[in-house]
């Protein structure tokens, strides 16, 4: 999706990243071990359809794509990536695609994500990385009122709770050579549609 698109933009009809709320610690458990399961017995898995427009930029030859279903399970493989770049001391060969996922709406989200691809991190941090995290001079406390930011900080905590994401058994390459988490990218102008529909549905 990231080597498709200029940039893949989360909106601001999207709510907060919601699978790190600590209240929804069920689902969000639920599809670590789906996740985890995957990785463990090297099955292929999808993870149903994702929605959205297609933006022309200025310029018109490069395209945004902007996500109106299927931000969190999105954010969640990002998520995913970046951890295991980390361990495997890999954030570099990746940090190009990376930058094209932005919550670029949410100054707070945006420059979080930011920071997280800016800054040196090790294997050994990522074993308690939630707390790293929040005691490094560059983390805004004010973030912390962003339920995006504080929704990641949660997963991330819970990717350092798994030792399959520590021990090698999880790598790098699943995701990215191997193909191990796959989507369907349904763009709403092949049918017709625009976000209206959605916007209305988030509305109710």
């Amino acid at each position: 999706l990231c080597q498709q698109y200029y940039k893949i933009e989360i909106p601001i009809i999207q709510r907060d990243y919601a699978q790190g709320r600590k209240k929804e610690e069920k689902v969000r458990c639920r599809f670590v071990e789906f996740l985890i399961h995957a990785f463990v017995t090297n099955t292929p898995v999808e993870l149903d359809f994702v929605y959205g427009n297609v933006r022309e930029e200025d310029n018109k030859t490069d395209n945004s794509f902007i996500p109106v279903d299927g931000q969190q399970r999105l954010t969640t493989l990002w998520l995913l990536h970046w951890f295991l770049a980390v361990k495997e001391g890999r954030l570099e060969e990746i940090v190009s695609w990376m930058r094209k996922f932005s919550y670029e709406t949410r100054p707070s989200s945006h420059s979080f994500c930011e920071r997280l691809l800016k800054e040196s991190f090790s294997f050994e941090n990522l074993k308690d990385i939630e707390e790293y995290i929040k005691n490094q001079k560059w983390f805004d406390n004010e973030w912390l009122n962003d339920g995006t930011v504080s929704g990641m900080l949660q997963m991330l905590h819970d990717f350092s709770q798994q030792e399959v994401l520590l021990n090698g058994t999880a790598t790098l390459d699943a995701l990215i050579d191997d193909g191990l988490f796959s989507f369907y990218l349904v763009p709403l102008e092949l049918f017709g549609l625009s976000d209206e529909l959605y916007i209305r549905m988030n509305a109710r």
